[in-house]
């Protein structure tokens, strides 16, 4: 199933560099995944720089490769067994002969495999190149990818291997996608819009619209192939605009309670402060008064 999606994404790459950078202005929508890859290199085997930095992946299919062959064919024979120290001297090098031609043999199958597993080999001439092994069989391998989609525009689709940059502009989307976790849509649900109905909710998550923000930054292009959601998309703007116009008054709510808590804090404590004195002063004032009568 691995190798049928691989094949059905082959027609949706793009190559990286070729690409018009996406605005995020325009609510665009980034997700990463993992998907399988054929590798053509591998599969028809080539040449590659030994420092290029798919020789380290390579290495490492060759470790999961040799894994596996151990696995599937271990070295059955059983270890001669050890007589004891004080054994004849005929019988101890009987052993060690014994030990000697068993131990070549594990060797020899262990190396065997090694063959098997290997995929890089150095060049016959070049010394900074590898040859690469053809497996004779389609290979393919998980590699990561990004997806970005313009909200409004099913048409508008992206999907290839993410730049060094591209994972640094979306760090956050990216470290929960290694996490394995999911990589939600930061905003505030459509449904929460005051005045939306729940079938224009879904038909406007059929375009990747699933937030207030993404519906007030869809174009006008694209709101025309969607339907008549120009009077919504102004009222998305307009709650937007809204709420950030109540922003500073419900931060100077918060600081204002905040400061009556800290004053209400203050009183009790100097209240509990001055009780804790006069409750000291008094056993203080009575003994001093008792040493006045007794002058007396």
């Amino acid at each position: 199933m691995a190798v049928d999606a691989a094949q059905r994404l082959m027609g949706k790459f793009i190559d990286a560099d070729s690409l018009d950078p996406l605005a995020e202005e325009g609510g665009c929508v980034v997700e990463f995944f993992m998907e399988a890859e054929e590798d053509q290199l591998l599969t028809e085997g080539g040449i590659i720089e030994k420092k290029h930095p798919k020789v380290k992946e390579i290495r490492k299919l060759e470790q999961d490769a040799l894994s596996l062959l151990r696995q599937e064919n271990p070295f059955n024979e059983e270890e001669p067994k050890q007589p004891p120290k004080d054994a004849q001297p005929n019988v101890l090098r009987a052993y060690t002969d014994a030990y000697k031609e068993w131990d070549e043999r594990r060797q020899a199958h262990d190396a065997d495999l090694k063959e098997k597993a290997t995929l890089l080999r150095d060049h016959h001439e070049i010394k900074d190149v590898y040859v690469v092994s053809p497996a004779g069989r389609p290979m393919y391998v998980d590699r990561e990818f990004i997806r970005k989609i313009i909200p409004g525009d099913q048409g508008n689709v992206v999907v290839h291997h993410p730049t060094r940059a591209e994972i640094d502009a979306y760090r956050a989307q990216y470290e929960r996608f290694k996490a394995g976790m999911a990589q939600v849509t930061t905003g505030t649900p459509l449904d929460k819009l005051p005045g939306v109905s729940r079938a224009q909710v879904k038909e406007l998550a059929y375009f990747n619209i699933r937030t207030v923000e993404q519906l007030a930054k869809v174009s006008d292009g694209n709101l025309q192939n969607i339907g008549p959601y120009m009077a919504l998309r102004r009222k998305a703007q307009d709650w937007l605009a809204t709420a950030r116009g109540a922003a500073p008054i419900e931060e100077a709510r918060a600081e204002s309670a905040r400061l009556k808590e800290e004053l209400a804090l203050l009183k009790r404590q100097m209240s509990e402060l001055i009780e804790q004195q006069q409750n000291q002063r008094g056993p203080q004032q009575n003994h001093q008064q008792g040493q006045n009568q007794q002058r007396r």
